[in-house]
This record gives C-alpha cells, sequence and structure tokens, in this order.
C-alpha cells in the first residue's frame, strides 16, 4: 500500500497495491559499466543527467521544499529519453543482424529504462521515495549473514523470534535510540 523500491525483479511488479520505484544506485552501476567496458558516452550523460536531478532534489529539500514541478520533471524524463533513444537508434543502426541477447548491455539497461522511466524518476515526484534502496538492502544484511553462517534457522520459530528481534534492534537504532532500552520498554 505504499512504494516498493526495487532493482527491477520483473516478480515484484506482480504486487499491484503500491507504487514501484527503481533503484538508481543499480543503475549507476550498469552505467559506470558502460562508461569503463563501451566507453560509451551516452551511459555518461545518462549517469549526469540522474546525479544532477538527484543534486536538484536535495536543493529543493534543503530549501523545505518537498515537491518538484512538474515542468521541471518532465524536462528531465526527456533529457533522459531524448539520450537513451538516440543511443538505440544508433546502435541498432550499427548491429543490424545482432540478437538481442548478445546486445551490449547498457544497451539493455537503455531498453528497460526507457521503458521503466517513471519509476526511475518516482523519487523526484514524491520526495519520501529514496533514490535507491540501498537502505533496505543494508537492514537485510545481518539476517543474510546470519543465515550464511548457520545455514539455518533450527525452527521457523526460531526464524520468527529472530526476526522480531533485529526488527526491534534495527528499528531503534533508525531511530537513533539504545536497542536496550527498546527492548526493556518492551518488556515492562
Amino acid at each position: 500500500e505504499n512504494t516498493l523500491v526495487h532493482d527491477h525483479f520483473k516478480p515484484y511488479y506482480g504486487l499491484k497495491n503500491c507504487n514501484h520505484g527503481e533503484c538508481n544506485a543499480h543503475i549507476e552501476r550498469y552505467l559506470q559499466e558502460g562508461i569503463d567496458f563501451e566507453n560509451s558516452e551516452a551511459c555518461k550523460e545518462v549517469k549526469e543527467i540522474l546525479q544532477k536531478a538527484l543534486a536538484r532534489k536535495h536543493e529543493l529539500e534543503s530549501k523545505g521544499i518537498h515537491e518538484m514541478d512538474s515542468a521541471e520533471i518532465e524536462t528531465i524524463k526527456s533529457d533522459l529519453l531524448r539520450v537513451m533513444k538516440a543511443e538505440l537508434e544508433r546502435y541498432d543502426k550499427e548491429h543490424t543482424s545482432i540478437s538481442k541477447k548478445l546486445e551490449a548491455d547498457y544497451i539493455k539497461l537503455f531498453r528497460r529504462m526507457t521503458e521503466y522511466v517513471e519509476e526511475h524518476l518516482l523519487f523526484l515526484r514524491d520526495f519520501d521515495v529514496p533514490y535507491t534502496n540501498n537502505a533496505a538492502e543494508r537492514s537485510c544484511r545481518k539476517v543474510k549473514t546470519k543465515k550464511n553462517v548457520s545455514h539455518q534457522f533450527v525452527s521457523k520459530a526460531g526464524a520468527e523470534s529472530y526476526a522480531s528481534a533485529m526488527t526491534i534492534i534495527e528499528t531503534a537504532r533508525q531511530n537513533k535510540e539504545s536497542a536496550l532500552s527498546a527492548i526493556e520498554n518492551i518488556m515492562k
């Protein structure tokens, strides 16, 4: 019922009762790969547009403004689409006989981004939506590490207890409170 920011795991789009945002940190890594390995100027331009858009969001937030003007968002969107579509046209002309499966990764990325451009720019339409899902991934890391170390939980009840305890601890940390105090308050 809220917003799910993810790294384009297609099954997530089956969740219909929420808004979807794409994690732009993942996109920046893919763009950097296009810059480093394909020497793509288009990747450089797209990355710069996204980074300038994020900087603009931070600038507005610092002034106490909580949303970006829709005309400004449309300009950013049209700049992104212009660069990506021009690169896709150039690539398609130069590689007429190449299978889609064998395309350069950044070309596959541009195809996907043009289709999901609204989800990539959701962080501009709603300032409560983060640019990345890095905070969520960091929150899950402790559970994943626990699973990797022990390879399993002994029982479902044990896994649920661990998840409950970690929820309390991580929420307290996120709120800059003492985890011990949070647990003590629950036990009272």
